[in-house]
């Protein structure tokens, strides 16, 4: 059983913050005139997509910062019960579709299994996605945590945050695919640009 709150960021974007047994996320819903999605999928699939069409009306999508247990465990959910399509970076894509225990963690850190899931698209570095009225992202590829690691640089009407994942806070481990060569060189790319605030998973 998890325990989630919803907080207003700015308008059309909010912060749902769950806290399960074992875990805690922060996951984000980004609406605007012509999208609405979803980064990352939190454990109470039902109640939390419930409360995103309070909130929308719009199709729901997917994007996801890494193919971690605790960011896309319950994304087949989404997907079956609400039609839902998933967005992920090409390196983390073949553990999430096979359902991969280890590089996953489900197995190797909460003892869960990972349901399959499919992923319907690919997350690339330089991407943008437009959402209208004066929301954009820019898709980063920051690999270190995992190798398909992603940020979100969001720009909502002139100020700018990022949207981190868990490349600025993440746990370190070769089994599920860390590398800290390319970790530091992804902290560098996000040092590099400005951004007015930041949060992360």
């Amino acid at each position: 059983m998890s325990d989630w709150t919803v907080t207003s960021l700015a308008p059309g974007i909010w912060n749902f913050n769950e806290e399960a047994p074992g875990t805690a996320v922060d996951a984000y819903l980004v609406c605007g005139s012509q999208r609405a999605v979803m980064i990352d999928a939190l454990q109470d699939a039902r109640g939390v997509y419930h409360k995103v069409r309070e909130l929308t009306s719009l199709p729901v999508e997917l994007l996801l910062t890494h193919g971690h247990y605790d960011h896309v465990g319950t994304a087949a959910l989404f997907q079956k019960d609400f039609g839902c399509r998933l967005y992920l970076h090409a390196a983390d894509k073949e553990q999430v579709e096979e359902g991969d225990g280890v590089r996953t963690t489900a197995e190797l850190l909460y003892g869960r299994e990972f349901p399959p899931c499919r992923v319907d698209g690919l997350l690339e570095d330089g991407q943008k996605i437009d959402f209208g009225n004066g929301v954009s992202m820019e898709v980063l590829h920051t690999p270190g945590h995992t190798a398909g690691s992603v940020c979100f640089a969001m720009d909502v009407k002139g100020f700018s945050f990022l949207v981190a994942g868990e490349t600025l806070h993440g746990g370190y481990s070769d089994k599920i695919g860390s590398d800290e060569g390319v970790w530091k060189a992804s902290l560098d790319k996000l040092t590099a640009r400005h951004f007015d605030g930041y949060t992360f998973g």
